[in-house]
């Protein structure tokens, strides 16, 4: 009875690693910047994502959290696999996936997340100071993506 009785509120999270794959140069990686008032992982770089809504698939969510936090459209390539955030109540699952955006349209933050952007290439990874285990996502990434 606990689902019926409303006991159980589930939170759950995606990411989304976002590549611009039509750049003149090389494939490059979308990341961004937490503030600082963030509660988990303030001021680290990730690639994006967030809460799920209720009754929203995970593509979906997946897709709506990049546009809301960088203004851009983003299309699935595959799913890269599954997380979990640690977190003093216990935790929270996730489902990550690499997407495709356009880089050549302009980036909109949404300040209260996010305070930088940045493209990156594969070389570059080492540079910045992100939340645990993303800048090795991002690598296999690289890697997969240069495989297809």
């Amino acid at each position: 009875m606990p689902r019926e009785e409303g006991l159980h509120k589930i939170e759950v999270h995606v990411a989304a690693l976002c590549f611009d794959l039509e750049s003149e140069d090389e494939t490059r990686c979308l990341i961004l910047k937490r503030t600082a008032t963030r509660s988990l992982y303030p001021n680290l770089w990730e690639c994006g994502g967030g809460q799920m809504k209720a009754g929203e698939s995970f593509q979906d969510a997946a897709l709506r959290q990049i546009k809301e936090e960088t203004g851009l459209e983003a299309d699935i390539l595959f799913p890269y696999g599954d997380y979990f955030i640690e977190t003093e109540d216990g935790g929270i699952p996730g489902l990550k996936f690499v997407c495709s955006v356009d880089g050549g349209k302009d980036v909109v933050l949404d300040p209260k997340e996010h305070t930088a952007y940045a493209w990156v290439q594969e070389s570059d990874l080492d540079s910045y100071d992100f939340i645990a285990g993303v800048r090795d996502d991002i690598a296999e990434s690289f890697k997969i993506l240069e495989e297809c």
